[in-house]
């Protein structure tokens, strides 16, 4: 592959990467949903999809990060920006603001998968208190 083909190759990586971080959000999202209405078929359902996606975009990023380790002069470490910096009008203010929308649906979705991992755990400790009880009930206050 030439150096131009990569870089197109990388191109279409993030902007691929970024419609799919997007429809990340709306699996995280609906997967809440699903939890929220205590739905265990469709939490089930959300759940598979949204490991499908990671996966997905895990084989993504390994992809992305090879076509930045080709791209890339020996011994430098690993940068898409360093990379994007040295691509000329209109393209590389193209590819660049496009890498930085993929890095905040990135954090948007970081930030989603907390909020139901949270919310699972929280769901999780009132179970265990409505099955076991407390754990302080009879220490001394």
């Amino acid at each position: 592959m030439t150096q131009g083909e990569q870089l197109r190759a990388l191109a279409r990586n993030i902007v691929d990467d970024l419609a799919a971080y997007r429809q990340l959000g709306d699996l995280l999202d609906a997967q809440f949903q699903a939890a929220l209405s205590g739905a265990p078929a469709q939490l089930q359902a959300a759940a598979d999809r949204v490991l499908a996606q990671g996966e997905h975009l895990e084989a993504s990023r390994c992809r992305r990060e090879a076509l930045v380790r080709a791209l890339m002069p020996q011994g430098e470490s690993l940068s898409v920006d360093k990379v994007l910096s040295g691509l000329p009008a209109p393209a590389g203010p193209r590819c660049r603001q496009a890498w930085h929308a993929l890095a905040d649906a990135v954090e948007a979705c970081r930030a989603r998968n907390l909020r139901n991992g949270e919310f699972f755990m929280r769901q999780q400790e009132a179970v265990g208190r409505v099955l076991y009880g407390e754990s302080d009930v009879y220490q001394a206050g």
